[in-house]
C-alpha cells in the first residue's frame, strides 16, 4: 500500500505534457518555409526535446539543429543550437540557473557572451526564432505554471523579452481540430497557439505580424 501511495504522489507532482515521441511541423511564412522534426523524451527526471529543421530563408537554404533540456517542472535547464546557411555556421549554448541565464556563441558568430534575468517574470522559456521546440512545450508550461508572465530567451538573436500568456484566442482557423483550445501570447511579437487540451500536443502557431503559420503534420 505504501508503494501505491508513493507512486500516486509522484505522479501527481509530475506536470502534464505531450507524450514522448516524434512530431513534424511545417512552417510557411512570407520569407521562409521549412520542415521541423522534434523528438520529445524523458531522460531520468529531465525532459529533452531534440529538433532538426531545414528550409529556405529569402531563397537561401538553411538548416538548424537544437536540443532543449527541461527540468522536471518544465523550466529550461539548457539549450544548444546550431544554425547553418548562407556561408554561416552559428552555435549557441544557453544555461539556466534560478533567476539567471547565460549564453555563449561559437562557429562564425561574432556576438559576445550575454546574460539574462527574469526581470519580474516567474519563469524562463525558450523560443528560438522559427524553431518549433519552444512553441511545442509552451502549452504544457502554461498549464503547469498557472501564471501568465514568462521571460522568453531567443538564443539565435541573443535576446530575451517578457511575454504574457492567457487562455483563449480569436477565431479558430478552419483546419484546426474542433477539440483544440487556444493560447494568446502578447509581447513584442504576438502569436496564438492551438493545442489539444487532453494531450497538450501543439497543432498550430499563428504569427500574424510576420505572416507565419506553423502546422503539425499528421
Amino acid at each position: 500500500m505504501l508503494d501505491v501511495l508513493l507512486s500516486l504522489a509522484l505522479n501527481a507532482s509530475t506536470p502534464a505534457m505531450p507524450p514522448d515521441g516524434a512530431y513534424t511541423y511545417q512552417t510557411v511564412g512570407q520569407y521562409s518555409v521549412g520542415t521541423s522534426s522534434i523528438v520529445l523524451k524523458h531522460v531520468g527526471a529531465s525532459v529533452q526535446i531534440a529538433e532538426t529543421t531545414n528550409g529556405t530563408i529569402m531563397g537561401t537554404a538553411a538548416t538548424a539543429a537544437a536540443t532543449l533540456t527541461l527540468n522536471a517542472d518544465l523550466t529550461p535547464a539548457s539549450y544548444a543550437g546550431t544554425y547553418t546557411g548562407g556561408g554561416q555556421n552559428i552555435q549557441t549554448i544557453v544555461t539556466f540557473s534560478g533567476a539567471g541565464a547565460s549564453e555563449t556563441f561559437g562557429g562564425t558568430a561574432t556576438t559576445a557572451p550575454t546574460t539574462f534575468a527574469l526581470d519580474g517574470a516567474n519563469h524562463f522559456a525558450v523560443i528560438d526564432g522559427a524553431l518549433v521546440s519552444g512553441f511545442a512545450i509552451l502549452p504544457a508550461q502554461f498549464t503547469a505554471w498557472a501564471n501568465g508572465s514568462i521571460e522568453v530567451v531567443a538564443p539565435i538573436y541573443g535576446r530575451s523579452a517578457m511575454i504574457a500568456v492567457t487562455a483563449g484566442a480569436g477565431a479558430r482557423p478552419p483546419h484546426v481540430p474542433i477539440v483544440d483550445v487556444g493560447l494568446s501570447v502578447t509581447g513584442s511579437v504576438p502569436f496564438t497557439e492551438w493545442y489539444d487540451p487532453q494531450t497538450l500536443i501543439l497543432d498550430e502557431v499563428d504569427v500574424p505580424t510576420q505572416n507565419v503559420t506553423i502546422t503539425r503534420t499528421r
